[in-house]
């Protein structure tokens, strides 16, 4: 159950991450 709840935080953890440096690369290029 711990590696589940885990694997699931570190999926969510990936996915903001991911989505924040989308969000950073669209500002850096509309920018530039």
């Amino acid at each position: 159950m711990e590696t589940l709840s885990l694997k699931n935080m570190l999926d969510e953890i990936f996915a903001g991450l991911l989505s924040f440096t989308e969000d950073a690369g669209a500002d850096c290029a509309s920018v530039q």
